[in-house]
């Protein structure tokens, strides 16, 4: 018997969950939850694997997550009455849409290291690519009670959006008032606690709406 939760790295096999959420039925947990969130619709589909071969690799963790149609509206606001366009539009609910994720995760304890991949999707292709790889502090079965420590680990992130025309881009996202085409590289050097950032813009045929 399993004296010790620890104990479980010791296993060897292969544990895999897998499956679909209609995201319809999350918006009442959500409301529950008190969260000011109206309505969900979309397609969730998820995989998550547990392994542990034997093999140097030690003991790894994937999770893999991918919407289809996502869409989340916030509760309507309280009305009030605007004195300008401005505030007439801060009043207006969040909501996101036309906005799709791909996120794939894997922490590989022994090695102490996580990585994975998230990339935005819209209509129009790719949004953002975002990648990151954190070397998990040592011992990482200590770390994980002491949050402290992730925060203070070296971690390295990478945004990347390709050019693309403003104007095409999903109403979140889409600068108001300005036209043209652009592209962004960001690069996160460090940790979370002291963080250096690296950015570079594109623009072209910038100009005002």
């Amino acid at each position: 018997a399993l004296s010790d939760p620890r104990e479980l790295v010791r296993l060897r096999g292969q544990l895999l969950a897998s499956g679909r959420l209609e995201l319809d039925e999350l918006a009442p947990l959500l409301v529950r939850a008190g969260l000011p969130i109206e309505r969900t619709t979309g397609l969730l589909r998820f995989e998550a694997q547990l392994r542990n071969q034997r093999d140097e690799l030690g003991p790894e963790f994937a999770l893999l997550l991918t919407t289809n149609g996502l869409r989340i509206v916030e509760e309507p606001r309280v009305a009030a009455e605007a004195d300008t366009s401005a505030a007439a539009i801060d009043q207006q609910p969040f909501a996101l849409e036309g906005i799709d994720a791909h996120v794939s995760t894997h922490v590989r304890p022994e090695q102490g290291v996580a990585f994975g991949t998230l990339i935005l999707l819209d209509r129009g292709g790719t949004l953002a690519n975002v990648q990151f790889e954190l070397q998990l502090p040592q011992p990482w079965r200590t770390s994980l009670w002491q949050p402290q420590l992730l925060y203070e680990a070296p971690i390295k992130v990478r945004l990347e959006t390709p050019s693309r025309r403003l104007s095409s881009l999903p109403t979140l996202l889409r600068p108001a008032g300005l036209r043209g085409r652009a592209a962004l590289v960001a690069i996160l050097d460090g940790n979370l606690a002291n963080p250096l950032i690296r950015a570079q813009l594109s623009a072209t045929r910038l100009r005002g709406a």
